[in-house]
């Protein structure tokens, strides 16, 4: 499988928070839709508050696409029914994202390892 550079994919990512993006504000009558995919890690930025992870995911149409979540701090890894912390997700490891759009973007609820090939 190709390695994507992950300037690409920060170009990507930088896409979906677009300035001028608006998505619409959950309230009582709107909910927030909830999302979940299941991919490839691709990057992690544990530098930056909030922290990001990057996931490649291939479409019904088996086209490629790289979602870009932002991490909070309350949001929970888990493997097999342990809790780690997000510093131990790795590029390579098999995931399962659950994440919301917010108006600022994407950002996680939930984080599954499904596979943890990295350190």
């Amino acid at each position: 499988m190709p390695r994507i550079p992950f300037i690409n994919a920060l170009i990507l990512f930088c896409m979906v928070l677009a300035p001028g993006a608006s998505f619409p504000s959950p309230t009582p009558q709107n909910p927030p839709k909830v999302f979940a995919i299941r991919g490839q890690v691709v990057a992690v930025n544990t530098k930056v508050t909030p922290e990001i992870l990057m996931v490649r995911v291939v479409t019904k149409n088996r086209k490629e696409m790289i979602i870009g979540a932002m991490v909070p701090e309350h949001v929970q890894v888990t493997l097999s029914g342990m809790v780690l912390p997000f510093k131990r997700v790795a590029i390579g490891d098999a995931v399962e994202l659950t994440f919301v759009m917010t108006k600022d973007g994407a950002e996680a609820r939930e984080i599954h390892l499904l596979t943890k090939d990295g350190p």
